[in-house]
């Protein structure tokens, strides 16, 4: 994950929770940096609101990510007015925090639907919401065969697969688990918790899925975060041409 400042090692997480009970886990306060981004929208010709919901990761203080398909389905000024980014770092306390701009990667809608989008994010207050926490041990798919099974299952679309990824499925999958967008896949192979890719919508727990890989994006990520008050079009150029 991307540190909080320069002051802070390369970890958002610290906490060495090497065990944690698979399934859903509640209002835990482990993992503090999983969230979800919460959003009323309005059905067309009606005067009836649905809300809508998609993952999100914190890799910085203020800076989130989420999956550029589902941020981009939002009007900017419904996603800047109508929407909290919600997390829960004290046990059964839900902190919402309010959207302030986002940035979505020089790739979305050129090479790609299923990338990545910087959140920038403006703390506020505590809501108590219910929001829960869900956790299920992964391992690797054999990309090959990952391809395979969403050619043969009619669910490759090219616009929407991903430059980079990984493919993984759950190990233990009683009932009926599906992957929705923004999910972290991570890994304490080094003794704490670092982000390896967020989740795509899925076949469900048991089938591959697929999981951007967010290590060749780290250096966009850094220069798109850097001390930053606002996400400027002139950032999203420099970026763009960099990237």
């Amino acid at each position: 994950m991307i540190s909080g400042s320069a002051r802070d090692s390369n970890f958002c997480d610290k906490s060495d929770n090497i065990k944690m009970p698979e399934g859903n886990v509640g209002q835990t306060a482990n993992f503090p940096w999983l969230g979800i981004l919460r959003v009323q929208l309005r059905e067309p010709y009606s005067k009836n609101y649905r809300v809508a919901v998609t993952g999100v990761v914190l890799i910085k203080l203020n800076y989130a990510l989420a999956v550029s398909k589902d941020i981009a389905k939002i009007p900017k000024h419904i996603l800047l007015d109508d929407s909290n980014v919600l997390f829960i770092s004290t046990v059964n306390t839900t902190t919402y925090v309010k959207v302030k701009d986002c940035l979505h990667h020089p790739e979305h809608e050129v090479l790609t639907l299923n990338t990545i989008t910087i959140i920038e994010l403006e703390i506020t207050k505590n809501l108590h919401k219910v929001f829960e926490k869900e956790i299920h041990k992964m391992l690797y798919f054999d990309k090959q065969m990952c391809d395979e099974f969403y050619i043969r299952s009619n669910l490759n679309e090219e616009l929407k697969t991903p430059t980079r990824y990984e493919c993984a499925f759950a190990v233990h999958n009683e009932g009926a688990c599906v992957v929705e967008n923004g999910m972290a896949i991570v890994s304490n192979a080094s003794g704490y918790w670092m982000l390896i890719g967020l989740s795509l919508h899925g076949p469900g727990c048991a089938a591959p899925n697929r999981f951007i890989e967010l290590s060749t994006f780290l250096p966009w990520l850094t220069r798109s975060t850097d001390d930053a008050d606002v996400i400027s079009d002139e950032k999203y150029r420099r970026s763009f041409d960099a990237a």
